[in-house]
C-alpha cells in the first residue's frame, strides 16, 4: 500500500488554508474545488506544489476529474510508490 490518503488530504487542507487565508476548519474535503473559488491557475499551482511535496508527477487536469480534496487525494494516493514494509508477506 502507499503512503495513504490522510497525509495528502492534510497537505491539501493546509495548502488551501494558507492560500485562501481561512481556517482549516472551514475546508470540507468533500466540497468541490470551485466552492473555494479556485481557478485553473490556482489548481495548476497546487498540483505543482503537491508534486514537489510527494515526489510524483501530478497531472493538473486530475483536479477536474476528481474535483474534491477527498477524491483527488484518493487518486494521488494510488500513484504513490509503496514504502518498504508495506508489502504483504506471503508464506512460502
Amino acid at each position: 500500500m502507499s503512503e495513504g490518503v490522510e497525509p495528502i488530504q492534510e497537505w491539501m487542507v493546509d495548502y488551501l488554508s494558507k492560500l485562501l487565508q481561512i481556517s482549516r476548519d472551514e475546508i470540507d474535503v468533500s466540497s468541490p474545488f470551485d466552492r473555494f473559488g479556485l481557478d485553473s491557475a490556482a489548481l495548476v499551482g497546487m498540483t505543482g506544489d503537491l508534486s514537489d511535496a510527494f515526489g510524483i508527477d501530478v497531472d493538473p487536469t486530475l483536479a477536474y476529474d476528481y474535483p474534491t480534496i477527498e477524491k483527488f487525494a484518493q487518486q494521488i494516493a494510488r500513484q504513490l510508490p509503496a514504502r518498504p514494509g508495506d508489502a504483504v508477506k506471503v508464506a512460502a
